[in-house]
């Protein structure tokens, strides 16, 4: 196997969990103690990917966003009942509040990101047929048959239609269902589950992760330049074996590893 150069932010003394010795040999992994350093490794080409770790967000988003010129969009990836789950926004500033476009956006650079990493999220899906489209489930408080019920569930359907009619118009090749308020359809038959909002995603991970002990490999940034690859995680997490994994399998996707399967 290619080695591969992985860096993880971490503020502390005490050293990070890294899964070893699950963690296989052929990745390297080094410490680095501050986000300027962490951002600079990968910037400079020192290292393959990087891995937040457990340094604040506040700090590290904003300075990967000025290094890179990006907007450091994230996309959660976690494992529920055995199967691949994508799903976003979960950062609270990934989208721009009550803006329609910046969230169709958001969705088309999650699709984008997923039809260019295709084979090697189907290796890790546990899913077992072949679809030619990308389903897209829009997420929204309440059903259509709800509105008028609640003015939160009124506002939401009609974000997510507007998100619907300017995603139908950039993306080709998925398949748009919703918006409803579904999310149990959303995460077992969908390929990509989007939320109204990045504060309603973080509920939705933190009660997964941390209530229901779902596996999480992690939130990849979608916007960056081609070949370069930030895992956002929470500082909460325990160990940072699957965040690292995910960082590997993303650096070998882009050296054309998984399509010679």
């Amino acid at each position: 196997m290619e080695q591969v150069k992985i860096a993880i932010g971490w503020k502390g003394t005490e050293e990070p969990d890294l899964g070893l010795p699950s963690l296989p040999e052929y990745i390297d992994v080094e410490i680095v103690r501050s986000p300027t350093a962490l951002i600079n490794k990968l910037n400079n080409g020192d290292v393959d990917a990087i891995v937040r770790g457990n340094l604040e967000s506040h700090k590290v988003i904003p300075k990967l966003r000025r290094k890179f010129h990006c907007k450091a969009r994230r996309l959660l990836f976690t494992m529920v009942s055995g199967k691949l789950i994508a799903m976003g926004p979960v950062g609270i500033d990934d989208v721009d509040e009550d803006d329609p476009h910046s969230m169709a956006d958001y969705a088309h650079q999650c699709c984008k990101f997923m039809q260019t990493h295709k084979e090697m999220l189907t290796q890790i899906s546990g899913r077992t047929e072949k679809r030619k489209d990308q389903v897209v489930h829009l997420i929204a408080y309440g059903r259509q048959e709800d509105k008028g019920r609640n003015k939160d569930v009124d506002r939401s359907l009609e974000f997510m239609d507007k998100v619907k009619d300017r995603l139908w118009g950039s993306t080709t090749g998925i398949q748009i269902i919703g918006p409803d308020v579904l999310l149990d359809d959303a995460l077992m038959d969908s390929d990509l589950t989007i939320f109204p909002n990045g504060y309603t995603g973080n509920l939705i991970f933190r009660t997964l992760f941390y209530s229901y002990s779902s596996l999480s490999y992690g939130g990849p940034v979608v916007d960056l330049p081609d070949g370069k690859y930030y895992i956002d995680t929470s500082r909460g997490r325990k160990d940072y074996y699957m965040p690292i994994i995910m960082a590997y399998m993303l650096v070998l996707s882009h050296r054309g590893m998984y399509n010679e399967h």
